[in-house]
């Protein structure tokens, strides 16, 4: 289980990101909005409560490499808009 959900961690945040860069415009104006930032922070914490009661610890292994690709991914984007000079 746990190869498989570090995969699908992985693979489902980098799905989430490229269909999220397709309205790229929409998703920055909803995120810039504060309540928008605090329902999502606390979806998702309810949501990884939830699944890890329902369906156990090890639910953790997905919800943490999905987060690891995130941050790395950002990381990502923030080297290059360094190195290119874009604000």
């Amino acid at each position: 289980m746990t190869l498989s959900a570090v995969l699908v961690g992985i693979v489902g945040t980098l799905v989430v990101e490229a269909l999220l860069l397709r309205a790229e415009s929409r998703v920055r104006r909803l995120w810039d909005d504060s309540r928008v930032q605090l329902v999502a922070v606390v979806a998702t914490l309810v949501a990884v409560g939830v699944a890890v009661e329902t369906v156990g610890a090890s639910v953790l292994v997905l919800v943490l490499s999905g987060l690891v690709t995130y941050l790395l991914l950002l990381v990502a984007v923030e080297l290059r808009d360094w190195q290119t000079g874009r604000p």
